[in-house]
Parts: C-alpha cells; sequence; structure tokens
C-alpha cells in the first residue's frame, strides 16, 4: 500500500477534477458564447454613457439569444 499516499490522493482529485472541468467547459461552451455576446454588446452600449432604444433592442435580442441556448442546454434541440 505505498501508492496511497497523501500525494498521490491529491494528483487524482486534480486529475478527476480536470475532467469534470473540461466537461462541463464543452457542454455549455455555446451558453458561456451567447453571454460573451451580451456582454460585448453592453459594453458597447454603455461606451458613451447611456444606452439608446436601438441598443436596449439589440441587447435584449442577444438576451434572448442566451435563453435559447439554456433552453438547448435542456432540452436538446
Amino acid at each position: 500500500m505505498e501508492w496511497l499516499s497523501l500525494s498521490n490522493a491529491a494528483y487524482m482529485m486534480v486529475i478527476i477534477l480536470g475532467a469534470a472541468g473540461t466537461l462541463v467547459a464543452v457542454r455549455y461552451k455555446p451558453l458561456i458564447k451567447e453571454v460573451k455576446e451580451v456582454a460585448q454588446k453592453y459594453h458597447n452600449a454603455k461606451k458613451d454613457g447611456s444606452i439608446s432604444k436601438s441598443e436596449q433592442q439589440a441587447i435584449a435580442k442577444e438576451c434572448m439569444d442566451v435563453i435559447v441556448a439554456i433552453g438547448r442546454l435542456v432540452w436538446k434541440f
């Protein structure tokens, strides 16, 4: 039982967490992409200090894309 040590257990935990992180990142990649687009659109709209009506509509459309991405994750269209 020499192989059972604290350093080997920590190494195994890192491997398991890395694999789980990779699976989560692959699964949620479309959602993360959509959220980044919303953040970018909001950042661009706030550059001048105020958000116009057309910019609000563009941000709302991006938010709807996020909701659709969540729906695709849940129901796998």
